[in-house]
């Protein structure tokens, strides 16, 4: 009867390392396919009732633009538009942004479709309130 009990034990602490070792292992398929925030795009965005447009720097291209970044470009644009004393720039001025997201297959977008491609952007990571593509 010991010995039974004795055996029973190591399988059951067998059986915990062997559950912990798949546990770690999963866990790191699961990390290393973790995808990031995507390729980095430069351009400018304009906003405004039924449109979102971003033009990349360097092209005549309009995307519509949508995402967690575009939620943050929003909350910058409406709080420059509050600042006291602004008097030179409105919700139709463009600005420059940076960000990070993937971009969609040639189709029909946004607004009526009346966009070639969208840019989903998942992160933010510049933003100036200045109309030109060369400002970095």
């Amino acid at each position: 009867m010991w010995q039974y009990r004795s055996q029973n034990r190591f399988r059951i602490q067998a059986l915990r390392r062997t559950g912990k070792a798949w546990l770690f292992f999963i866990s790191l398929i699961c990390i290393s396919n973790t995808p990031d925030a995507g390729e980095l795009y430069r351009g400018l965005y304009v906003g405004g009732f039924e449109h979102s447009d971003f033009m990349p720097c360097g092209t005549q291209e309009r995307w519509w633009l949508q995402g967690e970044a575009y939620a943050q470009i929003q909350a910058a644009v409406t709080e420059k538009r509050r600042t006291p004393g602004n008097t030179d720039w409105t919700l139709s001025s463009p600005v420059y942004v940076e960000l990070r997201g993937s971009l969609s297959k040639p189709g029909r977008y946004g607004h009526m479709g009346a966009y070639s491609r969208q840019l989903n952007a998942q992160k933010l990571i510049y933003l100036s309130f200045t109309n030109q593509c060369n400002n970095k």
